[in-house]
């Protein structure tokens, strides 16, 4: 028998209408520029979950300082990755993480809580083999509001790297809503935790000694190539 995702059922139908929502997909230059952004960027790989069975099943997982719940009535078997060499893995060698119930929603949020930033995520169909996929992703930001993308996948096998640069996020979720049968694979996520902002004297002590090295600096010689136009990484 092929192993497969566990409680395989026939494809989702009748769900409800979100909103559709185009979703930018940038170059490698675009993303290289984002990166440079989110210095303190992690890339989330789910590597230390590759293993050399079948696949092997979790629920819920954490990595990279990052936690990642399914809502599968099962609860502990709700996530799973296929072996390292498996036909069905999408990071051959290492490890993508897949839905293990059809129709079901996967979280992301920082383990004990707070802000980060999301950059992007790698999705894929769970068999690897380039299946459609339609994907509904739900976001909920630290001040209260919240925002919903659909997006179809490349009908292509592999991996399919999905940008948003979104800033100041609670949670991100995401399920299939249509094609492969409600299940998806998903690796490589690039996230960086928000740090908390600075206190009201912190922020008093630095302005001053910001204001006492520009006075230095106007009784001293010019500094070349010390000013800058303007930067590509502002804050959302």
């Amino acid at each position: 028998m092929t192993p497969g995702p566990s409680a395989a059922r026939p494809p989702l139908h009748g769900e409800p209408t979100l909103m559709s929502t185009s979703l930018i997909r940038r170059g490698v230059a675009a993303l290289a520029t984002l990166l440079a952004c989110h210095a303190g960027a992690t890339v989330v790989t789910f590597d230390e979950r590759s293993h050399d069975a079948d696949f092997a099943t979790f629920n819920p997982v954490t990595s990279a300082g990052f936690s990642f719940s399914n809502d599968c009535d099962s609860s502990t078997d709700c996530l799973a990755a296929w072996g390292r060499d498996h036909e069905y893995q999408g990071d051959p060698g290492q490890a993508a993480l897949f839905t293990n119930y059809w129709g079901t929603t996967t979280t992301m949020s920082r383990v004990g809580g707070g802000a980060f930033d999301l950059v992007s995520i790698d999705f894929g169909d769970v068999l690897n083999a380039g299946a459609s996929v339609q994907l509904s992703l739900g976001f909920l930001f630290v001040d209260g509001h919240s925002q919903v993308l659909q997006t179809w996948l490349d009908f292509e096998p592999g991996l399919q790297t999905l940008v948003f640069d979104l800033r100041g996020l609670q949670s991100v979720s995401w399920s299939t809503v249509d094609g492969a049968n409600g299940y998806n694979q998903f690796d490589n996520i690039v996230a960086s935790a928000v740090l908390p902002e600075p206190s009201a004297p912190l922020l008093v002590l630095t302005a001053l000694a910001a204001a006492g090295g520009l006075s230095r600096r106007r009784h001293g010689s010019p500094r070349q190539g010390a000013g800058r136009r303007g930067s590509a990484c502002g804050r959302g």
